[in-house]
C-alpha cells in the first residue's frame, strides 16, 4: 500500500473510503481512539465526562464497525454508549 493509500480521507459526512480497502477494522481501531481524544480535548471541560456515543447507519457491516469503535474507545478509557439498532449521527444531535 502506498503512502497516499494510507491517508484517511474525511468529507462532510465522515470517512470516505471503500470498505475492506481504505476502511478496515484495523484502520478504524487506529482512528477511533484518536477521534475520542479530540472530542475530549474539545468538549471535555464543558461536559465534564468521558462518554462517547457510538451509532451506525444501515450500510454493509456498519454494526460490526460500530462495535469495533466501541471496543477500542472503551479500551482507551472512555465510557461508551453503543446503540442497539441503526442510528446515524443526526439522530444523536
Amino acid at each position: 500500500m502506498s503512502v497516499a493509500a494510507n491517508v484517511v480521507k474525511f468529507g462532510t459526512d465522515g470517512w470516505r473510503g471503500v470498505i475492506g480497502d481504505e476502511f478496515t477494522f484495523e484502520r478504524v481501531a487506529l482512528v477511533a481512539p484518536l477521534a475520542a481524544k479530540v472530542l475530549l480535548d474539545t468538549y471535555g471541560k464543558t461536559t465534564g465526562n468521558r462518554t462517547i456515543i457510538v451509532g451506525h447507519d444501515r450500510r454493509f457491516m456498519a454494526e460490526d464497525f460500530a462495535q469495533k469503535v466501541a471496543d477500542v474507545v472503551c479500551a482507551a478509557g472512555f465510557d461508551v454508549l453503543l446503540t442497539d439498532t441503526y442510528a446515524p449521527t443526526p439522530a444523536f444531535s
